[in-house]
């Protein structure tokens, strides 16, 4: 170590001095010269290292010094911070800065909103027609707000709303993301405005999103239409599974117009300009409310805004203050002296419906709903049954596919009152062609509700349209309410392990004048939830009155109607009532002898099953040894027989074997198959299964009346799709429907019969008849044997009659 000097040796010494003999207030006169303390340095950095006497001016400033006058603290005095040289005062040999880029003004988070900062805001396109969820074929959201086009070829319309403004915007922002999938030198992307010349754009943006300028001089103030169509050959190789592994996402809530805020104005075109760019791609408006806020208020408010935002769009609540929150429109409820409404600048630019209230008394939001364009159809097109009904008819055009694996889907509605159990064919009139030259093994599938009514070649000669093919099927694949006619196509590659050739001609084409023609049927359905359903209106989703958390159930019920898309047929009589386990009591279980001690365990989250071997061992400890003894012998426990493998065969085998066994199975068999539906009663069918939120109708005779329990903790936004996913798909055909978590439902479907809604006419009889055969065969066999059996007495008294009198009896 470093010898000390002889000024730092006379110092040391005075502080053992004072601390040895506790002598206090000893001042020791500090010199003006600090005290350097040199620390051993490594061999390695001996040659580095700065010392004192190389280096005597500190990178840090120099040290303030106490003022006499002050007294010693024991603090340590830390240095004022070191004076930076300012970027004009530079060295004037020192790189001139690279001119930035122009930077799109854009916030890229996508969950603060569409403000930009001093610059205006970015005003959001939508899709033209409501685009279905997850990964499909075709146009799909992936997620919200984010639309995502898979396959070789894929193509959407999207809607831009744009305010009148002193200047014309001269480009529009498209953020974007390609799979790696996707061969950036042939893929491309053309992009059409109202009509005119499409701009092509390379798809060459792989990895992350990535925002790019598209110059138009199209735009124009108010409605325009934006056409994308895309081509992203697959790099590497071709065939059906491949199809799915091109495609390119759009970012909705960075995809638009760059405008002012003076463009945006307070006023009611003005904030149906905004709302509907918030909503963009499903998502959500806040509605901004207080805890004191009626949820009834709430929920109306909600309802009316819903109708015209259109479908996918959302009003969800909020609280005023929310951290984080920029949107370029939102909804105020507030309390006031008097009902009123009027749109604002909020705090954060964006536009503000502020909604006055009085107690229960809203404001007429008339002129402001009126602002916002028709919104598209959410219901889908109905087929009159007896008329034949082609597709063009079903919001369908000409049916084009040119991807490896290509599917398409055309929804329509049947009336809620029809009902074919039996065999009646329907019939579809296909008109189609496909390419010449596909690879072998080609096919076209048609199907009807995922069931699968024909199968095509399409690796024969083709390049023409071909003469009408009738394709008959079962109608009673159909069912009320929606229903789905598909064209799947499947082109294997060729080769398969090579990128797919350059297509000229379009693969598949379906003519939009292919007709569908349903046979009619007499007034009927068949009991279960779905009738009841397809007439639920959301304002119909209601809380009970006398709930234990009325508020927080009137919220859960807001979501859960905000969910669901308008009935085709409403109906006021029917009602949905949201509950908790707390309102057991309020739900009429009766007929249906369901206990509470059931319900729970159904809906409460289970926990984990404790190891076995552990329980066992910790549940039955080993009892004490007697103290007493009653006998002279000791007692020895009688050995326990374990019967051989050998006799466990020969019993079961004796079981199953036997007359009895036989029997039973047989009976049973007849029994399943005797009726459509379960003899299980509801608990019964209970025991055992788990989910999130039980629906069910206790009272079979109020067929308007149906129960939504919710398990603890679920989310009512998720149980609302679930809900409207089953009600669109009318699979419901029973009195009770369990959600299980992956949002997929359990229906017990008991033993009921068909019911006539009117009398049939005698047309109309024979197709009634039908529907009671093929509900329970067995039974309508046996009525029929039954009438034979009655018809034929007469007939038998009458032989004997006529045997008697002729006998001279």
């Amino acid at each position: 170590m470093t010898a000390l000097c002889p000024r730092q040796g006379i110092l040391v010494a005075l502080l053992l001095a004072t601390a040895l003999c506790g002598v206090a207030g000893v001042s020791l006169a500090q010199d003006s010269d600090a005290p350097v303390i040199e620390l051993p340095v490594p061999e390695d950095m001996a040659d580095t290292a700065p010392t004192p006497e190389t280096d005597p001016t500190p990178e840090t400033g120099p040290i303030s010094k106490p003022l006499p006058s002050e007294p010693d603290s024991g603090l340590i005095r830390l240095p004022p911070p070191a004076a930076t040289i300012p970027e004009a005062e530079g060295p004037a040999d020192s790189p001139e800065p690279a001119a930035e880029p122009p930077a799109i003004p854009v916030l890229r988070d996508r969950g603060a909103g569409s403000a930009v900062d001093g610059a205006g805001w970015l005003i959001r396109s939508l899709p033209a027609r409501r685009l279905p969820e997850g990964v499909l074929m075709g146009a799909s959201l992936s997620a919200p707000g984010i639309v995502r086009l898979t396959g070789e070829t894929a193509e959407v319309e999207l809607v831009l709303d744009l305010p009148p403004a002193s200047e014309t915007p001269d480009s529009l922002q498209l953020t974007l993301r390609s799979s790696v999938n996707v061969l950036p030198e042939q893929a491309s992307m053309q992009i059409t405005v109202n009509d005119a010349e499409p701009v092509a754009v390379p798809l060459d943006r792989l990895g992350d999103f990535a925002s790019i300028e598209v110059p138009t001089d199209a735009l124009l103030a108010g409605s325009n239409r934006i056409a994308l169509n895309l081509k992203q050959p697959h790099r590497i190789f071709c065939g059906p599974e491949a199809s799915f592994g091109v495609w390119t996402e759009i970012d909705l809530t960075q995809t638009g117009v760059l405008v002012p805020d003076a463009a945006l104005k307070p006023d009611a075109a003005g904030f149906a300009i905004a709302a509907r760019s918030e909503t963009s791609g499903g998502r959500s408006i806040l509605l901004l409310t207080d805890e004191t806020t009626d949820p009834a208020l709430v929920r109306r408010v909600s309802e009316q805004l819903s109708r015209v935002l259109g479908p996918g769009a959302r009003v969800a609540q909020g609280s005023f203050y929310g951290l984080g929150q920029h949107p370029i429109a939102s909804i105020a409820l507030i309390s006031s002296d008097a009902p009123r409404a009027w749109v604002r600048q909020g705090a954060s630019r964006g536009l503000v419906l502020q909604i006055e209230y009085l107690d229960d008394a809203l404001p007429d939001l008339t002129p402001f709903l009126a602002a916002f364009p028709p919104a598209p159809p959410v219901t889908e097109a109905e087929i009159r049954p007896g008329v034949k009904t082609p597709i063009s008819e079903l919001r369908s055009g000409d049916v084009i596919g040119n991807t490896h694996y290509f599917r398409r889907d055309i929804t329509f509605a049947l009336p809620t009152d029809w009902l074919l159990m039996a065999n009646q064919k329907a019939r579809l009139d296909l008109s189609y062609g496909f390419a010449r030259g596909l690879p072998s093994g080609a096919i076209l599938l048609v199907k009807v509700n995922d069931e699968t009514i024909r199968l095509l070649p399409l690796d024969e000669e083709g390049g023409e349209i071909l003469p009408v093919l009738p394709v008959g099927f079962n109608a009673n694949l159909l069912h009320p309410g929606q229903n789905t006619l598909s064209f799947e196509m499947m082109v294997p590659g060729n080769p398969p392990e090579g990128a797919c050739p350059v297509m000229r001609a379009d693969m598949l084409v379906v003519l939009d004048e292919s007709s569908l023609t349903i046979p009619p049927s007499p007034s009927m359905v068949l009991p279960g939830l779905v009738t009841a359903l397809l007439r639920l209106d959301p304002a119909g989703v209601v809380a009970p009155e006398d709930a234990v958390e009325r508020d927080k159930l009137e919220s859960e019920a807001t979501q859960i109607a905000a969910e669901l898309a308008p009935a085709a047929e409403v109906s006021t009589l029917v009602r949905l009532q949201v509950v908790g386990l707390g309102d057991f009591g309020l739900v009429p279980f009766e007929e249906t002898g369901l206990s509470l001690t059931a319900v729970q365990r159904v809906l409460f989250p289970r926990a984990p099953e404790p190891d076995t071997a552990a329980a066992t061992v910790t549940a039955t400890p080993t009892p004490a040894a007697p103290t007493f003894s009653l006998t002279d012998e000791a007692e020895e426990p009688l050995p326990v027989e374990e019967p051989s493998a050998a006799s466990e065969f020969v019993s079961d085998l004796w079981e199953n074997l036997s007359p009895r066994s036989y029997l039973e199975g047989e009976l049973r068999a007849l029994r399943d198959s005797a009726f459509v539906g379960t003899a299980q009663s509801l608990p019964a069918w209970l025991e055992g299964r788990s989910g999130q939120a039980l629906l069910l109708r206790p009272e079979f005779e109020q067929s308007g009346e149906l129960w939504l329990m919710l398990g603890p903790g679920v989310s009512a936004a998720e149980v609302g799709s679930a809900l409207n996913r089953l009600r669109e798909d009318s699979l419901a055909q029973g009195e009770a429907a369990l959600l299980q978590a992956d949002g997929s439902w359990q229906i017990w479907n008991p033993i009921r019969p068909p019911r006539l809604l009117v009398t049939p006419d005698a047309g109309e009889l024979r197709t009634a008849l039908g529907n009671y055969a093929s509900w329970s065969p067995l039974l309508f066999t046996l009525a029929m044997l039954g009438l034979a059996l009655v018809s034929a007495v007469p007939a038998l008294l009458y032989v004997l009659l006529s045997r008697r009198k002729g006998m001279g009896l």
